[in-house]
Order: C-alpha cells, then structure tokens, then sequence
C-alpha cells in the first residue's frame, strides 16, 4: 500500500506539472508536447514509476481515440497509474480504448449513410 501511495503522488505531480507546462486551459494535451514533457522535465516522473517512454506514448495513442494527437491529461495520469498497478491491466484498456474507438467510426459512418441517404430520397422526391 505504501508503494501505491508513493505512486498515486508522483502521478499527482505529474499531472501538475503537465497541466501547468500546458498553454492549453481545456485539460488537454497535444502528443508532441506530452512526448517533448516526458523525454525532458518530467522524465523522473516515469522513471520512478519504472515505465518507459515508449509505455507512456502507447497509453496515450489508447486514450485519443478520435485521432487528433490530443486527449486529456487526467485520463492519462489515470491510465498510467493503473498500468503501474497491473501491467496485465493494459489488455483490458487496450481492447475498451479499440472499442471506443471502433464505436466512434460507427457513429461518424451512421451519420454520413443517414445524411446521403435522407438526400437521395429528397433528390427522388420522397421526400417534403
């Protein structure tokens, strides 16, 4: 339990220092500037957490499951801290990240059948 204590702080700290390092005030991060954060001034975070760089970067591609290069930072301080926890805990997200993902391209690809669809009907006249 210590050591979850020890680490639950330094996954504090570093969700601090990332959001105070952050221009951005919407509790978001960009992955270059994660990646750029975490190679230099918040290295030691990782290190004490004994995970590596290339770990980070992963949980972090988990977590934009929109593809813009950008996701929040609590999700990710969280997201580390349980893969400090269990390191077998990084199935389970890996697959709940996919399937987020998968149900987004869903929704966007729903929207563009409805869309074409209800405009091939009212080019028919089917519709008012």
């Amino acid at each position: 339990q210590d050591e979850f204590l020890r680490d639950s702080a330094t996954v504090e700290n570093l969700r601090h220092q990332l959001a105070t390092s952050n221009p951005r005030d919407d509790g978001k991060i960009s992955k270059r500037r994660l990646e750029k954060l975490l190679s230099t001034t918040c290295q030691h975070y990782l290190s004490s957490l004994d995970l590596e760089l290339e770990a980070a970067l992963d949980m972090f591609k988990m977590l934009d499951t929109d593809d813009t290069d950008t996701g929040s930072i609590d999700e990710f301080v969280c997201g580390l801290l349980q893969l400090k926890g269990n390191p077998e805990n990084i199935h389970v997200a890996t697959m709940m990240y996919e399937n987020k993902r998968i149900m987004l391209r869903i929704s966007r690809l729903t929207k563009i059948v409805e869309t074409n669809f209800t405009r091939l009907l009212t080019q028919e006249g089917e519709l008012p």
